[in-house]
Formats: C-alpha cells, sequence, structure tokens
C-alpha cells in the first residue's frame, strides 16, 4: 500500500485488486460513459455507497428492535382509534 494526499487534502492509500476480466471491462465502460473520473473514481464511489447502504441498514434495525420493543411493553395504539382521530372523524357505526 502507498499512502499519498488527495485533492481534497485527506491522506489516502492504494490498494492493488485483481478482477475478472469482465469486471474490469464493465469498470472501463462505467468510465468511458463519463460519470467517473478513473476506475478509482468508481470503485471509490461503489465504497461509499455501500458504506451508506450499510449506515441505513443498521439505523433501520435498530428502529425495528425498538418498535418490537415498544410492542412488547405495551407501547401501542389501536390503529382505528389512530387514524379516526387524525382525520377527526367519528367512527362508523354498524
Amino acid at each position: 500500500m502507498t499512502m499519498m494526499t488527495g485533492s481534497t487534502g485527506m491522506s489516502t492509500t492504494s490498494i492493488h485488486v485483481t478482477l475478472p476480466r469482465a469486471l474490469k471491462e464493465h469498470i472501463e465502460k462505467r468510465v468511458s460513459e463519463g460519470e467517473f473520473t478513473s476506475p478509482s473514481d468508481y470503485v471509490r464511489a461503489l465504497v461509499r455507497a455501500e458504506r451508506d447502504h450499510r449506515h441505513k441498514r443498521e439505523v433501520l434495525l435498530r428502529d425495528i428492535d425498538a418498535g418490537i420493543d415498544d410492542i412488547e411493553a405495551g407501547r401501542v395504539y389501536d390503529a382505528e382509534e389512530v387514524f379516526t382521530e387524525l382525520l377527526g372523524k367519528e367512527e362508523p357505526r354498524s
């Protein structure tokens, strides 16, 4: 690995990655389409996207766990009552 300082002033490092030819060609195609300036730019974007996705998934799972805890502790509301209150209407009579 080689340590460098990038254009953002952040310390960067490099790694060597071996890819099948088809993936290398895919990366080169994506770069040639103009959205990315280099294969490194493309890989950095993928890593950032995966990192963001992982973070969002962790937050979602924490929220689901909190919801399950609320249900188990009885901190729930009847959905029909909530919608009736939100809509400001009386419940339909049978």
